[in-house]
């Protein structure tokens, strides 16, 4: 399942000049107290410091036992693409709305933490670890045996097909020093 803005075609928010766009990237692993709150990165919280929310935003990874996790912009960037209606059909759009209905914003305490919602925790069988995994853009949020053995899973993947781990080139925007 595609999210609103991904779709082939889709016009593409967030990546004009002059915008910036966080950027999550390694591995953290915090306990959970029993209140359900979790500190959030450092270098997370840093990259959505001038956000207009201040927090993360969760929504159930679907396919995955695990949260899909977002800074503001981007949410804002997904519901920016669902004003071009010509971009998406009727099933996309319900899916949407599941993805909006699901969204969790989770505000930054003083401490920069999060409390994670009970329905997130079951859906991702948070316990008493989590494990923050960068995506880019976003980020996941595991319980670490989950996350660990993902991780192998892609590995064993990728080495059946005797390939490294990588990503396809990224397609060159025209007009925006790319190919024409």
């Amino acid at each position: 399942m595609g999210w609103p803005g991904e779709a082939a075609g889709a016009p593409r928010f967030g990546r004009g000049e002059g915008v910036a766009v966080a950027l999550f990237t390694s591995e953290y692993s915090f306990k959970v107290d029993r209140k359900g709150r979790v500190s959030v990165p450092a270098d997370y919280r840093a990259a959505l410091a001038t956000q207009s929310f201040q927090g993360i935003v969760v929504i159930p990874a679907y396919g995955e036992q695990a949260l899909d996790g977002y800074g503001h912009d981007r949410l804002e960037a997904m519901a920016q693409a669902l004003d071009h209606p010509d971009v998406y059909g009727e099933e996309e759009m319900e899916e949407a709305q599941l993805l909006f209905a699901s969204a969790r914003r989770l505000p930054f305490d003083g401490e920069g933490r999060v409390l994670l919602p009970e329905d997130c925790i079951a859906h991702a069988a948070i316990g008493e670890t989590l494990t923050y995994a960068g995506m880019g853009k976003h980020f996941r949020l595991w319980n670490p045996e989950a996350y660990a053995a993902h991780k192998a899973r892609i590995r064993e993947q990728a080495a059946a097909k005797g390939r490294p781990l990588r990503l396809r080139p990224i397609p060159l925007v025209p007009g925006k020093g790319g190919a024409s």
